[in-house]
């Protein structure tokens, strides 16, 4: 359950776009009306057929139905020159109805007696980004990645240079970039390799890509994100991160395999990566560990979820040593 705070908040914030439609609603009347007198002689009209329409099927009269037909008649007269006004001033038949930012409700934040998604999403927005307040999402750039970092010398382990390896990287995470949708066909990407080698760099500026796309995304530690769902757990606490991070449409867990290790982390963690993966929602997981420390520390269940992501092994020296 998302914070009640945090849908108070999207009411406040669903009002706001009610008011601002409204007053271009209004703007766009005014113009019209200046533009063209006539229209405000035909707005009335309109709003007498609408009354005299109330009337008749309020009185329930004999000659109900053919007074019906001769308003709607008249109304679509109406409807006409007010459409022929439009037209002279160069805009679209729609441009004076009602303007919404959710057609679904209508931008009450109600539909069908229920609280509408268009308020569920803005409360999840809302709680992503207090949960990135909390683990500051400082994006990168896929251009600032600099390749003359890695060595250009050939790697027997490797069968390339750590640079021609870097370059594939880079590439494949530039792909899940600009491709970046949802719900997604990849599971998606998980990072091995020591620090300081350009994991969190790419992850960041895949985040950076996917946000302009207009997605939410969600990056922060695994230890970090496992305190707050335990805190969250064993207190009386309405914040849900849990939630948070299996609803977001892009996860990235850094420092995966730095938490405590314990049943109760295991198992939120293992939650995390199958709820994800079973609602087609991607995750990105950076690591310092190897495959055999990840196979050695986490159960088959969570090792399997892991792997069926695509695998990335980052090799070289660290690149922030070369920065300074």
């Amino acid at each position: 359950m998302i914070n009640n705070e945090f849908y108070i908040q999207a009411l406040e914030i669903l009002a706001d776009r009610r008011a601002k439609n409204k007053a271009l609603e209004e703007k766009r009347r005014n113009e019209i009306a200046k533009a063209f007198p006539e229209y405000l002689l035909l707005e009335k009209q309109l709003a007498k057929t609408g009354h005299r329409l109330a009337m008749v099927i309020l009185n329930k009269s004999k000659n109900a139905l053919k007074e019906i037909k001769e308003i709607e008649k008249e109304n679509l007269n109406i409807q006409d020159r007010i459409n022929v006004i439009l037209k002279k001033a160069g805009k679209n038949v729609d441009y004076l109805d009602s303007i919404y930012s959710c057609k679904k409700c209508q931008d009450t934040g109600i539909f069908n007696n229920k609280r509408c998604s268009c308020v569920e999403e803005i409360a999840r927005n809302i709680a992503i980004q207090r949960l990135n307040e909390s683990s500051p999402l400082n994006l990168s750039d896929f251009d600032s990645f600099k390749l003359e970092y890695y060595s250009e010398k050939r790697d027997l382990r490797l069968n390339m240079s750590a640079r021609e390896l870097m370059r594939q990287n880079l590439q494949m995470c530039r792909d899940f970039a600009f491709n970046f949708h949802v719900p997604m066909s990849k599971n998606g990407i998980l990072m091995i390799g020591k620090t300081g080698l350009g994991k969190t760099h790419l992850s960041l500026a895949i985040a950076k890509i996917v946000i302009e796309k207009g997605y939410s995304v969600v990056y922060g530690s695994v230890p970090d994100f496992l305190r707050k769902i335990e805190k969250e757990h064993f207190s009386s606490s309405e914040a849900d991160t849990i939630g948070v991070l299996n609803s977001c449409d892009l996860l990235i867990l850094d420092d995966l395999g730095a938490e405590f290790d314990s049943q109760f982390y295991t198992a939120a963690l293992y939650n995390i990566i199958n709820s994800r993966l079973n609602k087609r929602l991607p995750v990105i997981a950076n690591t310092n560990l190897t495959a055999v420390q990840l196979k050695d520390r986490y159960s088959d269940r969570i090792f399997s979820r892991l792997f069926s992501l695509e695998v990335l092994s980052f090799f070289g020296e660290d690149i922030r040593l070369k920065n300074h």
